[in-house]
């Protein structure tokens, strides 16, 4: 079964930024994708709210709700990194 903790893992085995780093406050590239690649999952594979995720990880609702909308808009045009852990998620995963 999953759960916000077992995606967490999941996000961290795939992208390569620790649990630690995802929480930080950071700006830096790597840790928002895998930031908002986290709470992509959470709103879409495991259908929380935009409030429950902001919640759980003490962020604003906006901010979980631009984060998803971004992360998404990424993976419509195509953005190969983060397609690819997509995918490798959904394989390894689903």
């Amino acid at each position: 079964m999953k759960t916000p903790e077992k995606i967490l893992k999941a996000v961290v085995k795939l992208t390569g930024v620790s649990e630690d780093e995802i929480f930080t406050r950071s700006r830096r590239v790597e840790i928002v994708e895998a930031r908002q690649f986290l709470w992509y999952l959470l709103k879409t594979d495991y259908n929380m709210s935009n409030s429950a995720i902001a919640r759980l990880y003490g962020y604003d609702p906006a901010t979980v709700l631009s984060g998803i909308r971004t992360f998404g808009g990424y993976l419509e045009v195509g953005t190969k990194k983060l397609c690819d852990w997509l995918n490798l998620y959904k394989s390894m995963y689903l």
